[in-house]
């Protein structure tokens, strides 16, 4: 049975030779990948996950708990990022600019959904897989899902200093795509599935309905892109070298393929 990610599938949208390059060949250039950005957003999420879990188990942690917390673990991202690479790779400065931001995160968070009773968190950070036909599953990683009666709710936070655009939907078809697992797992349960994220710099949410009818269109689309990828693997190993094409796009001068 075939697994694919979100990532994958978009990376295939966009180049079908550099999907074939990273995912079927299996080559990783050796490009230095530290980043700020990378840094804090896995801080955040480690961050708040901590948060639920201590408001899981009743408790709701103060926001000096909550810095404290997140202070250790920027250092400690910090720590790993200067042993990999033998030095200090970013100037203090900048690095003060990337740890300031979340503490404004932390405290617009923090203030604006305390106490944190609005609803109960059934899940975060937690790795799924679900099928979307018999021979292809998808797997991803939930940020959080949250029940209020008969309505679960998908969180996704995100750190972007901008919205995405409106015809970018990459994101939304993924959090639909989420929709198919909610109704694997909990359909009989539920009425209806909502998808909330979180812009913490821009201290905005945005929530929509996640329907039956977006859940068909994103299935039906994924679905059949899977295939094709499915499609074109076997032609790759059959020798026909042509099944992954390149494709013009706005990261060819930065491409290493």
């Amino acid at each position: 049975m075939s697994r694919y990610s979100h990532s994958q599938i978009q990376q295939y949208f966009t180049c079908p030779f550099k999907y074939c390059m990273t995912k079927v060949e299996k080559i990783q250039p050796d490009l230095p990948d530290e980043s700020l950005n990378l840094t804090l957003w896995t801080v955040v999420h480690q961050t708040l996950e901590e948060l639920y879990k201590k408001v899981g188990d009743m408790i709701i942690p103060p926001l000096e708990y909550l810095t404290t917390y997140f202070t250790d673990w920027w250092d400690m991202e910090i720590s790993k990022i200067n042993k990999r690479n033998d030095r200090e790779i970013f100037p203090e400065d900048i690095r003060k600019i990337f740890y300031n931001r979340w503490i404004e995160y932390i405290k617009y968070y923090y203030n604006a959904y305390k106490p944190f009773n609005q609803w109960i968190t059934m899940k975060t950070e937690e790795n799924i897989t679900f099928p979307i036909d018999e021979n292809i599953n998808f797997s991803w990683k939930i940020d959080r899902l949250d029940i209020d009666w008969d309505v679960l709710t998908i969180v996704d936070y995100k750190t972007n200093k901008a919205l995405p655009k409106d015809n970018y939907d990459s994101i939304e078809d993924q959090i639909v795509l989420y929709g198919i697992w909610i109704k694997n797992d909990y359909w009989k349960k539920i009425n209806k599935i909502f998808w909330k994220v979180i812009y913490l710099h821009l201290q905005r949410e945005y929530v929509i309905e996640i329907t039956d009818e977006k859940i068909e269109k994103v299935k039906d689309k994924y679905l059949n892109i899977a295939k094709e990828i499915d499609k074109n693997l076997v032609k790759y190993q059959s020798w026909d070298k042509s099944a992954f094409p390149p494709k013009q796009n706005a990261f060819c001068d930065t491409c290493v393929f």
